[in-house]
């Protein structure tokens, strides 16, 4: 009687590993896509940002030192904080750009 309480219990216990089903890409999807993310779109979106930061900073800082009318004090704020600016956009964006493409 208890052999066969046992073998009923198997029996009825449904089996789980045939009814999942599996929604998860293969893993060489994963790995083109994280290629594609870590080694393509960030390292051309920090170049983009790097491009417009000095381009920008740069236009500042040759407006207010070229022309004699805009040498005010509160452009030199200006000018040094746009000096800032542009030295901070040169190194951190393609450093960080570098980390994230070299780390993988």
């Amino acid at each position: 009687m208890e052999t066969e309480m046992i073998m009923a219990s198997t029996t009825m216990t449904p089996d789980i590993s045939n009814n999942v089903t599996s929604n998860t890409s293969s893993p060489s999807d994963n790995d083109y896509f994280a290629f594609v993310l870590y080694e393509v779109v960030v390292p051309i979106l920090y170049g983009i940002v790097t491009a417009l930061g000095v381009t920008g900073n740069s236009l500042v800082i040759y407006v207010i030192v070229s022309k004699e009318r805009m040498r005010t004090v509160i452009n030199f704020l200006l000018l040094n904080l746009a000096i800032a600016d542009l030295s901070f956009v040169v190194v951190i964006p393609p450093s960080t750009a570098y980390v994230f493409a070299a780390n993988r």
